[in-house]
């Protein structure tokens, strides 16, 4: 709000009660006697009974200053911010402020905004606020282009079609419509809401375990009647560590790949886990990159049927991102800051979070956020269960349309006034040639002939679209071997096991090419030793630029039948295979995968059998 405050006690009467007094006044009572009774002054009464009087249309209902646009105009502009808003390309104050001014100027609008900053001032722009109530702020959430041209009516469409066909056919209840997807979470998650700090501090942070924190892969599914399914977790590791199940979520599954990221063998060991003695039916947000034959032929056999979301339009249609990731995310984060201060606090118990942690920290936050509300008013947004194909009205789809044309969205062109074609080229592309609207001028020999553009004339008022337009979607070109489009898709039906059958040969043939030219060009090299290289702590200056991805290796040549306990990872037991990296323990002396350390560097290293 302003810093104005009031410096007179004067005019300290309620709207309410100057108007009761002019109804007396206009009912016969005589103004001093009713100036008497109300306690407002004559001279008051007098000016207000004549505003109201001569005045019918005025711009504000208050008392004070009247606004600087009239209710119409604000009217106008608040309905081009909310369209701009609804087509992602919302604005934000300071430019709201600049179109005011500019508004103002090209209308021939009397105001007091600041001529040297070319733009209205923060009072009236909390006021404009105030006034107009259907506009808030808020911090928008970045939506990339794909993901607003995805979300279109046809591929919408097309979803629920699918949807319809296999509900029908099947006659499937709430209890047997699953939706499956996957999240990241990190030992490094982003901070969640506000702390407090002392007024006037710049810089404010707070305290976490690392730089950048690995990302561990979880796989949720959830039913349409809020039945939850115990989790997948996928570690970024090579190698799988029972420590990492440490007070996990009750029946969950652990597994690991070399990047943390789900892949077709994940998937099957997903589908071997849920363990399907019915039909069942699962949205997947990635569409088909998981689906394979084993996979078509597992579903087949076990009564699964699965069908697919239109890619990238999870923001709309996955009733998990819809309501529960997003919670979810936000209570594990609470639930890390709490564990990394219960953990500093115990000095033995280290000052970091490790992956080792992340399925305990899990555990709380899931028991927490995973309920049947969740899972049934995800689906209920979603339009899946109970089934609503009318659930996205045209608005929803007025972004995605935008993008798929050159010309602009027809609800737009109705904020434009009529009088817009008479407009100026740089205001209007399309000026009118409509003699009707040039003014008539004198003929005499002294007079000049005006020049085109000054045939033009300035209409009344020009529309708040000529000044906030929407942007415009360009043509695209056409390009040549473009990734062909996929589509929401019945995974399990005939069609789409053709596709995957000639997917398969393909792939075959082209594995066998390769092969051949291998074996055609290949060479046989002699291996050489391979020395394992030890780290040690060293203060010396010459040391401190080794790079500590060659402070570590290994070679399948040291790999023999009677290698001692120093020579077998400590963590798993293997002895492992060519040019992987070990980190020794600084206490045991010991040696440990860098996968299965659980660690990035091995500075410091401690194995878990120290730790504990």
């Amino acid at each position: 709000m302003g810093k104005y405050q009031r410096k007179t006690e004067r005019r300290n009467f309620s709207q309410a009660s100057l108007d009761s007094a002019l109804d007396a006044i206009e009912k016969g009572r005589k103004i001093r006697a009713v100036a008497r009774d109300f306690g407002i002054h004559e001279a008051t009464l007098r000016r207000h009974l004549g505003i109201k009087r001569k005045i019918k249309d005025r711009k504000s209902e208050t008392l004070g200053r009247a606004p600087i646009f009239s209710k119409e105009q604000e009217r106008e502009i608040a309905e081009q911010v909310k369209s701009l808003a609804r087509l992602f390309f919302g604005i934000t104050p300071t430019e709201l402020r600049q179109v005011a001014y500019k508004y103002a100027e090209i209308n021939h609008i009397k105001h007091r905004f600041n001529k040297e900053t070319a733009m209205a001032g923060p009072d009236w722009f909390r006021s404009f606020l105030k006034r107009n109530s259907v506009i808030s702020l808020r911090k928008p959430e970045g939506t990339s282009v794909s993901r607003v041209s995805a979300f279109n009516k046809l591929e919408v469409d097309r979803f629920f079609d699918n949807l319809e066909q296999v509900l029908t056919k099947n006659k499937f209840g709430p209890d047997r419509i699953y939706n499956v997807d996957e999240t990241g979470v990190s030992t490094t998650p982003k901070e969640v809401g506000k702390r407090l700090a002392p007024t006037g501090v710049k810089q404010f942070g707070t305290i976490c375990s690392w730089e950048r924190g690995k990302n561990i892969t979880v796989i949720c599914a959830v039913s349409a009647t809020g039945n939850f399914v115990p989790p997948l977790f996928i570690f970024p590791r090579l190698r799988m560590s029972p420590h990492l199940q440490k007070n996990g979520p009750s029946g969950s599954i652990y597994t690991c790949t070399k990047n943390g990221w789900s892949n077709e063998q994940v998937f099957v060991m997903w589908l071997k886990h849920f363990q399907a003695k019915y039909c069942l039916y699962f949205v997947l947000d990635n569409h088909s990159s998981h689906i394979s034959l084993p996979i078509y032929e597992f579903c087949k056999s076990h009564g699964i049927i699965m069908v697919s979301i239109p890619p990238h339009t999870s923001h709309k249609l996955q009733p998990l991102d819809l309501t529960f990731f997003g919670p979810l995310k936000n209570a594990y984060s609470r639930q890390c800051n709490l564990f990394l201060k219960r953990k500093i606090s115990n000095p033995q118990e280290g000052n970091t979070l490790t992956p080792y942690d992340v399925a305990e920290i899990f555990k709380v936050a899931y028991e927490q956020v995973a309920n049947v509300e969740k899972g049934v008013s995800g689906f209920a947004a979603a339009g899946i269960y109970p089934l609503n194909s009318e659930k996205f009205s045209e608005e929803d789809f007025a972004p995605a349309d935008s993008f798929m044309s050159e010309q602009p969205l027809k609800e737009i062109q109705l904020h434009q006034s009529p009088s817009s074609k008479h407009l100026p080229q740089e205001l209007s592309p399309q000026p009118s040639t409509s003699t009707q609207s040039v003014p008539l001028l004198p003929s005499t020999s002294k007079q000049p002939v005006p020049s085109a553009t000054e045939l033009y004339f300035i209409p009344e008022q020009i529309p708040i679209s000529t000044l906030l337009p929407v942007p415009k979607a360009q043509a695209k070109k056409i390009e040549k071997n473009v990734r062909k489009k996929q589509h929401s898709e019945v995974l399990t039906s005939t069609p789409f096991k053709q596709n995957l059958e000639e997917k398969e040969n393909k792939r075959n043939r082209k594995a066998m090419a390769v092969a051949g030219k291998i074996n055609a060009t290949v060479k046989t090299k002699k291996k050489g030793k391979v020395v394992r290289k030890v780290y040690k702590e060293s203060d010396s200056d010459s040391e401190i630029s080794v790079d500590e991805k060659e402070i570590c290796d290994d070679d399948e040549l040291d790999d023999i039948s009677n290698a001692s306990e120093y020579d077998q990872c400590i963590i798993c037991g293997d002895t492992g295979t060519k040019n992987e990296m070990w980190y020794r323990c600084t206490i045991c002396g010991y040696w440990a995968h860098s996968e299965c350390s659980g660690v990035d560097s091995p500075k410091g290293f401690v194995c878990d059998l120290c730790q504990n």
